[in-house]
């Protein structure tokens, strides 16, 4: 049963909360590690993920950025409108449903915080369903309410697993779902307020403005799962590893683990993944595109994607981490330290990061007139 999130717990708005905001309505924050972990399946579950009649625990290993993870996933176990249980893992609708839910947090006004640090955003169902067809999404009230139920209840557990010179090293990094809380207000209204508790990756993110804008609008309009995922890699490539930012190399194997693409056919797999790639460029993310095949002896075991992306992708990677570096100084030059613990917002600080983002705005419009 959900978890009710009980008004009287809310304490403040705070500082990160308003650099947290984005004004532009086609842009939206993205978390590392937790945006890229293969923690759904691009399809319904078949028949090779049960376990008898329920479904099994997935496990699954990826790399990102040279660092081994270990992911678990548990499905959720939910009633349908005719009172019938059954399992389901988190898929293209959750996580789709969860990127609305990402964007409408970046609005003013719509996250709390709790005495625990605990981020909230209110929404309504209808707003979900009305963003969701806007951007050629069509999902009815109660299979939002199911995809809502099921980021709840469905849990992921990440563990780094480096291995240093005195051995392995496991260090757990969360275990927690999509949003540990979820209170419907009024379940039969999709106009009524519902809230949901971002977990403690997200929260943790915010507090330390460890967050980074990116293209809301191509991540919704991409073609699928496969070429989602591999926009989000080529941004947190740049945006979090400091990658550079006109090449990529990226690996069919490393698709196939961190999108969680089937491989009961490894080439049908790697021919999704290139057909993937095209569509990319096809749709102006991808410059040039050079693919070459990986083979032991006859066979054909992986491909080597070197990517150029284009100007429009660095230039959005670039104004990306010139926000995030001015959040960080924006919030230094109000607070006086780094972000280490959220801090309450008040008239005061407002007027004062207004004034900063002011100032620099003028003075960006001036030497855009000089040039």
């Amino acid at each position: 049963m959900s978890k009710a999130l009980k008004p009287r717990t809310i304490i403040h708005e705070s500082l990160q909360g308003e650099l947290w905001v984005v004004e532009e309505p086609g842009i939206t924050n993205t978390i590392s590690l937790w945006d890229v972990a293969p923690r759904s399946i691009p399809s319904r579950a078949s028949d090779d993920l049960k376990d008898g009649k329920y479904l099994k625990t997935l496990e699954r290993t990826f790399t990102l950025a040279g660092k081994v993870y270990q992911v678990t996933l548990k499905p959720a176990r939910i009633k349908d409108k005719n009172g019938k249980e059954s399992e389901q893992y988190p898929g293209e609708r959750e996580r789709l449903v969860e990127w609305v839910i990402r964007r409408i947090a970046a609005m003013r006004n719509r996250i709390s915080l709790s005495a625990k640090d605990e981020v909230n955003v209110s929404f309504s169902i209808n707003e979900v369903k009305t963003e969701l067809a806007r951007t050629g999404h069509t999902y009815s009230y109660y299979e939002i309410v199911e995809a809502l139920t099921i980021l709840h209840q469905s849990t992921v557990e990440i563990i780094r697993t480096d291995v240093g010179d005195d051995g392995e090293i496991h260090e757990r990094v969360i275990s927690s779902a999509a949003f540990p809380q979820l209170a419907f207000a009024n379940r039969g209204k999709e106009r009524a307020k519902s809230t949901v508790q971002f977990n403690w990756l997200v929260s943790q993110a915010m507090m330390h403005l460890d967050f980074r804008q990116m293209n809301y609008e191509a991540v919704m309009k991409m073609r699928g799962p496969i070429e989602r995922w591999i926009y989000m890699r080529l941004n947190h490539d740049v945006l979090y590893h400091r990658m550079n930012p006109h090449m990529h190399v990226i690996y069919a194997r490393e698709v196939i683990d961190g999108s969680a693409l089937s491989t009961k056919r490894p080439r049908d797999a790697m021919r999704r993944i290139t057909e993937g790639m095209e569509n990319l460029k096809a749709d102006g993310v991808i410059k040039e595109l050079q693919c070459d095949d990986i083979a032991e002896g006859k066979r054909k075991v992986d491909i080597k994607y070197t990517i150029t992306v284009s100007d429009t992708f660095v230039e959005e990677t670039s104004r990306s981490l010139r926000r995030a570096n001015e959040n960080i100084a924006d919030y230094r030059a109000v607070v006086g330290s780094d972000p280490n613990g959220f801090v309450p917002s008040d008239p005061i600080k407002k007027e004062k990061l207004r004034r900063l983002r002011t100032k620099r705005l003028a003075d960006q419009n001036v030497i855009e007139r000089l040039l």
